[in-house]
């Protein structure tokens, strides 16, 4: 396998990548800024991990609070207003257009 040389190749046919140059970037930096930069991309990285983490379980128990407290009352509401809309047609359907009944 032979080594090719890169300062024959001119630079328009040299195609650089992100991280190539990245990696290329970060061994003009000192060790310290390195150590720095990666400590703080460390820290950020766990940081959104958690707030994921706390957000998707607090997802969950808005869901599930919801499911178990609002649907049961909601179905409930709706089973009320059913019964009565049914009870005023009933009403209206025997007593005649001319009169109107009373509501609840």
């Amino acid at each position: 396998m032979s080594e090719k040389n890169w300062d024959l190749v001119p630079d328009e046919e040299l195609e650089e990548t992100i991280i190539e140059r990245i990696v290329g970037l970060s061994e003009f930096c000192p060790d310290v800024v390195s150590k720095a930069v990666s400590a703080t991309f460390n820290t950020s990285k766990t940081m959104v991990k958690g707030a994921f983490y706390y957000a998707r379980n607090g997802i969950w128990i808005l869901a599930t609070t919801f499911v178990i407290g609002a649907v049961p009352y909601l179905v409930a509401k709706e089973l009320h207003e059913f019964e009565r809309s049914e009870r005023m047609s009933r009403q209206a359907l025997l007593l005649g257009p001319q009169k109107q009944p009373s509501t609840d």
